[in-house]
């Protein structure tokens, strides 16, 4: 072992004394070398101040500076791992990656049983609201964990790397995204992966068959087994070099088959359990893979080879075509004589001509002849011959070779067609112009009698039911008076109806209500899954009336909305009538829940993408639509009160719902808490007698009452009238704040946004800075959230273009001092640190007058030595330097002398030398002088080009 010199406490105190300058103070963290040095520079107070991102919001950029105290002890790692886990344990938290990259190389200098301790700092790169770029590192990292014995949490970080999210409701096109840069997320699977796969084995190759199901669950009409795959990964074997290799489906297909058959090179034991894994899922991309398998591998059970290539189901499925072919081409040989028989009589015995009639009739309007029946027939054997060329008994080869030279050579069935990549849609087989022409019962025929292919990019039901889509929505009145005619059609076109209402709706055109709830009533009373009235659903119709219903309450929704086009109370009871059965559908399930909510989709989320869920949505706006056309109609009279007793069918339907053993849902729970301002204006004493129901607070029911708070207070305002009734709950939400579910993103963060209420609900008078609320809040809230809270007001002042009352401004400047008070006399002077950043934004408001910003300015900077938004702060100073030049000058000097973070005197240093030169200029001797030593102190630090302002 390598012996180093301990450094003597002169040597130290020399080397510290140097570090104020920049580049000395690099100089030494890069070239130092001794690992004898941590725990002395420890106690000089070094890695205790991570250098936080720097965010441009006018360009949209971000910077992460690099610290040299970090990648020191990244290298030492190596040498003293013991003492390097301990100080980064000890490090603030950071949201620098930069600097957690530092720490995942010091977690691969540590023997696994350390590096393991520092994984939970290291999974906070997870939660940064930005990009990362570290697949090397975070490769390695579970590279390192899984061969020393950590499998579990290799896998566990492999899950939160590839992790997939949905695309957004707004997009047309549903299409998995990967939760960071899908570069990141190729070379992860590419280059790390497959050391995982070898260390863990089965478990990492169930992990990334489930996160294959998971994106094609995730993209457009992907409903078991149809998964469309031809389309975008015609051959298992590979994919051209420009084709879809940003397709997520097509880089874990890769994944797939590579891992199956880096697992089965290993250990052929590994065969039979991949074919039974795949076999238990229903994908057919899966199917292939099982075929390509089998193929490249027929010595391993040729029972299966045989199984698969007398499969009927497979033989007419052109779905898998690719390699069935190269399966049934490459191994016909070794069936017995029976077993090729029963392949030659299909083919012998030809096509379905009923299905090539329905399909010739569509596209020519007419029945094909004989001899178009034959020629089709003939086509049909020769592709399929083709299959067997090689193979074929001698009298099927003269027939084969006959139909050659009447019909030519036939397409290689075995050379995949990338044409069809341009595909872009489902697509109509009627254009709009086309079915304008139609009348309302011709149009109603048609939708009966036509019949989409087979094939995937042919004309389907959901490309016809956009075009309906649209032809509704420009001449909305025709449909609406004959939409009951549009009974016992295709749920596909009568949620596409439908849905051509909504659209004309909010172009705020009047529709006759009549026909579309006869139809509404129709849709609700048939049975919910229809599946078993379909053969299957390759043709991209809906699975059941589920959207259909969904699209309903939609409907409602959108007629609800007291603008012109909305609906006619006269129809209140027809419409309760479907909504009440709406709120009682079953999506989502319980089964639903589990599997797509948790950290995958919160609860209020979940309520918008669910039909019971938005039905609830539904009957809330009901509820308020009543409530307005009431009013409406009683505005002459005073004593008119509208409580809930005056809509009984919805206070029965909020009753049911509350009751946990009828609906445990949580996805309807958070409706309640996203319309609990609502309720409250509804009828205030029903929602008091029920408030601790929609907010069970016994443990046992703890789940609820976060579906419940988390939508109020991310969806609600806070309100006098609320804040009355839910005092209680603020105080639970306080203490339960480090409990909460981690599955609502940044922009609608409740743990922020119960900050946000505190700061608007004492703002406005209607607590004091003394109440037991507030003091809970500043006592045991994280300091991220404290310093948001604070943060929250200054930029919602900033932003603010009106005049702020002084009331408030003096409740604002009380709760402020207050805070400073507290940061100066805590004994954890880094955590107040990032409190007391925060007045930054209060400064740059401008909403305050300038003695006092400036005074509390100063004092921030004099006891952090750091000021949040300080770029700003800058701007802000030199717009005023020549009325307060002295005290500019002085928080210029303690930002410069105070900060440890050097780097940002590249973002300052026109800003400081631009104040610099306006003191210098002023009339204040002392401020100039206090400017002339700055300019030295800045020279000192090897800024030397300053010394020219004294020119």
């Amino acid at each position: 072992m390598k012996s180093w010199k301990i450094p003597t406490h002169e040597q130290i105190n020399h080397a510290v004394s140097l570090l104020n300058d920049i580049q000395s103070y690099r100089y030494f963290f890069d070239r130092l070398d001794n690992p004898e040095w941590i725990s002395h520079l420890k106690n000089k107070g070094y890695f205790q101040n991570p250098p936080k991102p720097i965010q441009n919001s006018e360009n949209g950029t971000i910077q992460f500076p690099p610290w040299p105290e970090s990648h020191y002890l990244a290298r030492m790692a190596k040498e003293k791992p013991e003492e390097v886990l301990k100080i980064i344990l000890d490090i603030p938290e950071t949201e620098n990656y930069q600097i957690i990259e530092n720490f995942i190389e010091a977690a691969l200098n540590m023997p696994t049983d350390l590096s393991i301790k520092l994984l939970q700092r290291i999974k906070k790169v997870f939660q940064l609201p930005y990009e990362i770029f570290l697949p090397d590192k975070l490769g390695s990292l579970i590279v390192h964990l899984s061969h020393g014995g950590y499998s579990k949490e290799s896998l566990e970080l492999c899950k939160e790397i590839l992790k997939l999210v949905p695309s957004s409701i707004n997009e047309e096109i549903p299409k998995p995204k990967t939760r960071f840069n899908l570069y990141f997320f190729e070379v992860f699977l590419k280059n790390y992966f497959p050391k995982v796969l070898k260390a863990v084995k089965v478990p990492a190759f169930i992990l990334i068959c489930d996160l294959l199901e998971e994106a094609i669950y995730l993209s457009e009409n992907m409903r078991k087994p149809n998964d469309h795959s031809y389309t975008w990964y015609p051959a298992i074997e590979d994919l051209p070099l420009d084709y879809h290799r940003d397709d997520i489906k097509c880089i874990l297909v890769q994944t797939v088959r590579d891992a199956a058959i880096q697992l089965i090179n290993e250990d052929i034991k590994y065969f039979q359990e991949i074919i039974d894994l795949f076999e238990n899922r229903s994908w057919w991309v899966l199917k292939r893979i099982i075929l390509y398998l089998i193929r490249i591998y027929p010595n391993i059970n040729q029972d299966l080879v045989v199984k698969y290539m007398v499969d009927k189901n497979l033989f007419d499925n052109p779905n898998i075509y690719h390699e069935y072919i190269l399966l049934l081409r490459e191994n016909f040989i070794i069936l017995t004589q029976e077993k090729q028989q029963i392949i030659i009589d299909w083919i012998e015995k030809g096509p379905d001509l009923d299905e090539y009639k329905r399909r010739f009739e569509e596209w020519h309007g007419r029945s094909p002849n004989k001899e178009e029946f034959e020629h089709y027939r003939k086509n049909w054997q020769r592709d399929r011959l083709s299959w067997l060329e090689e193979s074929l008994p001698k009298e099927l080869a003269k027939y084969f070779e006959k139909l050659i030279e009447k019909l030519g050579k036939p397409d290689d069935p075995t050379i995949p067609s990338y044409a069809i990549a341009t595909w872009e849609g489902p697509t109509s087989p009627k254009s709009i112009e086309e079915l304008k022409r139609l009348s309302i019962e011709e149009l109603v025929q048609f939708l009966k009698t036509w019949q989409p292919s087979k094939d995937f990019t042919a004309p389907s039901p959901e490309g016809l039911g956009r075009i309906i889509t649209n032809l509704v929505a420009e001449n909305p009145e025709s449909f609406a008076k004959y939409a009951n005619r549009f009974t016992g059609l295709d749920a596909t076109y009568v949620r596409s109806l439908l849905s051509g209402f909504i659209e004309a709706i909010k172009k705020l055109k009047t529709i006759e209500l009549e026909s579309i709830l006869d139809l509404c009533e129709w849709v609700v009373k048939q049975p919910r899954d229809i599946s078993i009235l379909k053969n299957s659903n390759f043709d991209g119709s809906d699975p059941n009336w589920g959207w259909a219903r969904k699209t309903i309450a939609d409907l409602f929704i959108h007629g609800f909305k007291l603008t012109e086009g909305s609906f006619d109370i006269l129809h209140q009871k027809r419409i309760w009538f479907i909504l009440e059965i709406l709120s009682k559908d079953p999506d989502p399930t319980p089964e639903y829940e589990n599997k797509y909510g948790g950290k995958n989709m919160d609860p209020a989320t979940m309520s918008i993408n669910t039909t019971r869920g938005f039905a609830m949505h539904a009957v809330m706006k009901y509820a308020l639509w009543v409530k307005k056309n009431l009013e409406k109609l009683s505005k002459h009279n005073d004593d008119f009160i509208f409580n809930l007793d005056l809509i009984p069918e919805v206070k029965k339907i909020l009753g049911e719902h509350l009751d946990i053993k009828k609906d445990p849902s949580l996805t309807i729970r958070a409706v309640y808490g996203w319309y609990f301002s609502q309720l409250v204006l509804f009828d205030r004493n029903w929602t008091i007698q029920n408030v601790n129901i929609i907010f069970p607070q016994d443990e046992e029911y703890i789940n609820y009452w976060f579906a419940a708070w988390n939508s109020f207070v991310v969806f609600n305002s806070p309100h006098s009238k609320t804040f009355s009734i839910l005092r209680e709950q603020y105080l639970l939400a306080i203490e339960r704040l480090a409990m909460s579910p981690e599955n609502w993103d940044a922009i609608n963060n409740p743990f922020e946004r119960l900050a946000e209420h505190l700061m608007l609900i004492y703002g406005r008078g209607q607590i004091e800075i003394d109440d037991p609320l507030l003091k809970k809040f500043w006592n045991s809230s994280p300091i991220s959230i404290r310093s948001h809270a604070l943060r929250f007001i200054g930029s919602s002042l900033r932003s603010s273009k009106e005049t702020i009352p002084i009331k408030t401004i003096f409740r604002l400047k009380k709760i402020w001092e207050d805070r400073l008070r507290a940061a100066k006399s805590s004994p954890n002077q880094e955590e107040s640190k990032e409190e007391l950043e925060a007045f930054g934004w209060w400064f740059t408001s401008g909403k305050f007058n300038d003695a006092w910003a400036y005074k509390q300015l100063f004092q921030v900077l004099q006891t952090s030595g750091t000021i949040g938004d300080d770029a700003r702060v800058l701007e802000k100073i030199y717009i005023k330097v020549d009325i307060f030049p002295k005290v500019s000058i002085k928080i210029l000097d303690t930002m410069i002398r105070r900060t440890k973070e050097y780097w940002k005197f590249t973002i300052w240093n026109e800003q400081t030398k631009e104040i610099i030169k306006k003191v210098l200029q002023s009339s204040d001797i002392k401020a100039k002088n206090l400017a002339e030593n700055l300019i030295h102190y800045m020279g000192s630090i090897g800024f030397l080009e300053f010394r020219d302002l004294l020119r």
